[in-house]
């Protein structure tokens, strides 16, 4: 069965603003979320450690420093003004872990349908859709990890922040395009439904 025209591209004008607006407004909360990790960790492994694990052993030399896993692991230099670091609690992680399962997916839902409604090619929906999914699971299980099982599980945390960063692109970018600089006459284009 073919289709003539793209859901997005051939929308009414009040449809394609309120979907710019919300996928502007989505970009910006992520970018928000990047600014307000960066401020935390500075994007740097020792200080995403820290963060997690805290510094505390740093600020009193008579108390044994923490068992680490990997050899040659040192807090990151503390500045002054940032003050002592304490490790993340069970009761902090399991708080921000449920508030972000559940707002994060439907986020990841809405997008998701948005994405489903452009003309790009199945294979990079599906991509993008699992990126996403991913991205998101291995961030959340990334911060347990580091806590209480190693400081090498920071590499997940940044891995899963690139892959992030590249669906909540895709997401934005290709409906935003489609809508406002995709063509408008009708293009043949194969629906892959049965029906």
């Amino acid at each position: 069965m073919k289709k003539t025209q793209s859901k997005l591209s051939m929308a009414p004008v009040s449809t394609k603003i309120y979907f710019t607006l919300f996928l502007l407004l989505i970009g910006c909360a992520f970018v928000i979320g990047m600014l307000n990790y960066y401020d935390k960790t500075r994007f740097s492994y020792d200080r995403t450690i820290r963060y997690y694990r805290g510094d505390e052993e740093s600020f009193s030399p008579s108390l044994p420093p923490k068992e680490q896993v990997g050899a040659g692991f040192k807090p990151a230099p503390t500045d002054p003004d940032e003050g002592m670091f304490f490790q993340k609690t069970y009761q902090e992680l399991l708080s921000t872990t449920h508030t972000h399962c559940f707002s994060i997916a439907i986020v990841l839902f809405v997008l998701s349908r948005i994405l489903s409604m452009t003309m790009i090619k199945e294979c990079i929906k599906i991509s993008v859709y699992s990126l996403a999914f991913a991205g998101m699971a291995a961030n959340l299980g990334a911060t347990w990890l580091i806590t209480f099982v190693t400081p090498y599980a920071t590499i997940m945390l940044s891995l899963s922040n690139i892959a992030l960063c590249i669906s909540f692109g895709a997401y934005v970018i290709i409906p935003l395009y489609e809508i406002w600089l995709g063509q408008k006459s009708p293009l043949p284009i194969t629906d892959n439904n049965n029906s």
